[in-house]
């Protein structure tokens, strides 16, 4: 045995092509075998292997660069007759496109890169949208709902922190899983191709499962509670931006925000329902990235007031002083009212 890349780490001697080839030379080896890892499969490991006049013991570096890509290899596997799985010959270039295929095909499908690059795309694709929808539906990480729970009466801000924590869980993974929940199995989608059978989507696949089972008071239920939901919604944003415009330019100019957010409502209204919604993901956007740059910042801080909540609630130690706000004034306030 020899040693390669003493210096190196395991991997990097361990795909060291051209320092293999050159103790092969040196050593007079006539052939070798590339195991079973990363370089059985490696086209330019076999290249310099038939470049260096030795045997590669395995597939010539053609095939293997042919294999490598997992469309060519199909294509190649078409010709030669060779039975396939239903699928692409051609690289997806879209959601819709993999979408549509996959209706074409039936279910189960799975994505694979046919280069590294398609299935990276996907994976992105649908961390964006779920991002998207995600911030939709429970605000997470823009920074808004910072406003109403400042405005709590809660002393001990983890606490108000927890209740933050608690809303997402329940808004995204227990009604969003129920509303899911619901739809599957409701009989309106085909569970073998994901399609609905009516050709409905979004609110409009919710209200046919709803009353579906449960008859127009099913519907009736569902208009109603996205109405109270949407004018909840209004209502809220309208507070919140109410607030940023005080704080930037005072209370004296406020009417000018009330016209601009009673303009924007009937605009929405007018509008097609996609471009609203791109509209709102481009501003939560803008909002988003002052906010998260805030709370990476600050997260020094909110683990120290965490642990310090731990150290006095949970370990019971009574030498820790609670930290209850950033000003000493506040600070001395709240620890009054805490041995009230």
């Amino acid at each position: 045995s020899y040693l390669i890349g003493e210096n190196e780490s395991p991997l990097g001697a361990y795909l060291d092509i051209p320092r293999i080839i050159e103790i092969a030379k040196k050593h007079g080896a006539d052939a070798i075998h590339p195991g079973y890892g990363f370089l059985s499969e490696n086209g330019d490991f076999a290249r310099a292997c038939e470049e260096a006049g030795i045997k590669f013991i395995g597939p010539s570096s053609r095939i293997l660069d042919m294999m490598g890509d997992k469309l060519s290899a199909k294509q190649m596997a078409v010709a030669c007759g060779v039975p396939t799985t239903p699928g692409t010959t051609e690289p997806l270039k879209s959601r819709e496109a993999a979408q549509k295929l996959a209706m074409e095909f039936g279910f189960p499908v799975i994505l694979k890169a046919a280069a590294g690059g398609v299935c990276g795309y996907v994976i992105m694709q649908a961390i964006t949208w779920g991002f998207k929808r995600g911030v939709f539906s429970n605000e997470a990480g823009l920074g808004s709902s910072v406003m109403v729970h400042s405005a709590s009466d809660v002393k001990e801000p983890v606490v108000q922190g927890m209740w933050g924590i608690f809303e997402v869980f329940v808004d995204t993974i227990i009604v969003c899983t129920l509303t899911a929940l619901v739809v599957l199995t409701s009989g309106v989608v085909d569970l073998t191709t994901g399609a609905s059978f009516s050709g409905a989507t979004k609110l409009g696949l919710a209200t046919e499962a709803f009353t579906m089972h449960l008859g127009t008071a099913g519907g009736i239920f569902l208009a109603i509670a996205v109405t109270l939901f949407a004018f909840s919604t209004v209502l809220g944003w309208s507070y919140y931006g109410t607030k940023a415009w005080e704080f930037l330019f005072g209370t004296k100019s406020l009417i000018v925000y009330k016209i601009i957010f009673v303009a924007a409502i009937l605009m929405s209204c007018l509008m097609d329902a996609s471009l609203a919604i791109d509209l709102s993901d481009t501003f939560n956007g803008l909002m988003a990235i002052p906010n998260l740059i805030g709370v990476l910042a600050l997260c020094g801080t909110v683990m120290a007031i965490t642990n310090n909540y731990i150290q006095r609630k949970v370990r019971h130690r009574l030498d820790v002083r609670p930290m209850l706000s950033f000003s000493e004034t506040i600070q001395k306030e709240q620890e009054k009212d805490l041995d009230a």
